[in-house]
């Protein structure tokens, strides 16, 4: 038994020793299959053996199709529909640079100074709030303009009909300056009574002896 054992052993072919070299070209000649795990190992274990590369390109390895370098989005001819003037804006215009360079910098100076207006109007309606009596007017100065026009046509309707003047009554101004005249003497008569003797002596008699005196001529007189 033991020798037929021997014998099995020393029939049996010895496996041929495949060196490092033999074992590299076998792995060669396999298809080899990637897959996600087998990519983010391989990158996991070259960050650990080897240092980073920082002039190594990251999209090194990185397969682009022309179907993802053909599309590209949708051009718009019109201009205000875009929010940047760039180089596509003018496409297919035969515009000279400076031309077109003119249009940035007017459309640019479009923006800010409606920027500008926007402040400023903000600025002022802060300033109208701040007001205790009025209040932001704004909004009613906003509608006088819908207003305004029917009142000054009712103004220019009214002037072109021109007013007859008044006839000038010398009447009235005769009876003035006589009022007046009158009203000067009397201050005058006024002030003499005051000086008179008569009167400085006895005030009270000397005015019942006017009076009396005066009854008796507008009496004579009627």
């Amino acid at each position: 038994m033991i020798f037929c054992r021997y014998i099995l052993i020393m029939v049996k072919p010895k496996a041929k020793r495949v060196t490092a070299r033999q074992r590299v070209e076998r792995n060669a000649e396999k298809p080899v299959v990637h897959t996600k795990n087998d990519d983010v190992a391989t990158i996991v274990s070259t960050a650990k053996s080897t240092p980073w590369d920082v002039r190594s390109s990251v999209f090194k390895n990185l397969e682009v199709g022309s179907a993802i370098i053909k599309d590209r989005l949708e051009d718009f001819d019109d201009l205000d529909a875009k929010t940047v003037i760039t180089s596509k804006s003018f496409r297919g215009l035969n515009i000279r640079k400076k031309d077109k360079r003119r249009i940035k910098q007017h459309l640019f100076k479009q923006k800010i100074n409606m920027l500008k207006e926007a402040k400023e109007m903000l600025k002022a309606k802060k300033k109208r709030e701040k007001t205790v009596v009025t209040g932001d007017m704004k909004p009613m100065a906003d509608s006088l303009p819908t207003v305004l026009p029917s009142v000054e046509q009712y103004i220019i309707n009214n002037s072109t009909h021109k007013h007859s003047k008044l006839p000038s009554d010398k009447r009235n101004t005769t009876t003035q300056r006589s009022r007046r005249k009158q009203q000067m003497n009397d201050v005058n008569i006024f002030h003499q009574v005051l000086q008179h003797p008569e009167y400085v002596k006895s005030p009270s008699t000397t005015i019942q002896e006017h009076l009396h005196n005066r009854l008796i001529l507008e009496a004579q007189t009627n």
